[in-house]
């Protein structure tokens, strides 16, 4: 870690230093050199078997359809070498990457929220003006994307981006609204969001 002493050093003394230190902290914690490995801990290839189990039981329940076969990583597309135990992967290997409805359904003066991209504000969900759809067309859209606390939602239309951590029990639907879930219980979804940002 005497590179990055030096390099905090540096930062204090140059106006772009700190831009430069936040740069060194986040490439080394990329390529796993930021803290020594712990060569205990679950390697990546077993994780991803877990995954693939958890998918095909997701598969066979029929809560999601089958993912055409992801194309392999080529060499090209691997940026630096990682640890041995880590595996460079495609995001929709772990994750579920899905839509709410583009349709607009027939709006009632209550029932279920029906969240759009202005409801994605300063990286919070909000119920703030939000417009309300009935119980029928609220389980449609859920049949396709339902929202559970701690996925991600992604504004599609208008401010793109704008990602946020669902952290609400309520039940509500989405339009023009992307959805990120993991198939895994193993998840660290702040990882995600931050990844995203």
């Amino acid at each position: 870690m005497k590179l990055l002493e030096k390099h905090f050093e540096i930062a204090l003394e140059t106006p772009d230093g700190i831009t430069r230190l936040r740069e060194l902290i986040l490439k080394l914690a990329m390529q796993g050199k930021l803290v020594p490995q712990n060569l205990k801990e679950q390697p990546a290839h077993e994780l991803l078997e877990e995954i693939e189990k958890e998918k095909e039981k997701l598969i066979n329940n029929k809560l999601i359809k089958k993912q055409s076969p992801l194309s392999k990583l080529t060499n090209n597309e691997i940026p630096f070498s990682i640890p041995e135990n880590w595996k460079w992967v495609k995001l929709n290997t772990f994750l579920d990457v899905r839509d709410g409805t583009h349709d607009t359904p027939k709006y009632v003066d209550s029932g279920f929220p029906l969240i759009t991209s202005k409801n994605l504000y300063s990286g919070k969900l909000t119920f703030d003006n939000v417009k309300h759809i009935s119980e029928l067309d609220h389980y449609k859209i859920s049949e396709r994307s339902k929202v559970d606390k701690e996925d991600i939602l992604f504004a599609m239309i208008g401010s793109i981006g704008n990602p946020v951590l669902v952290d609400t029990d309520v039940d509500f639907s989405i339009k023009n609204v992307a959805l990120i879930k993991y198939f895994n219980k193993k998840k660290n979804t702040m990882f995600i969001l931050y990844f995203i940002i």
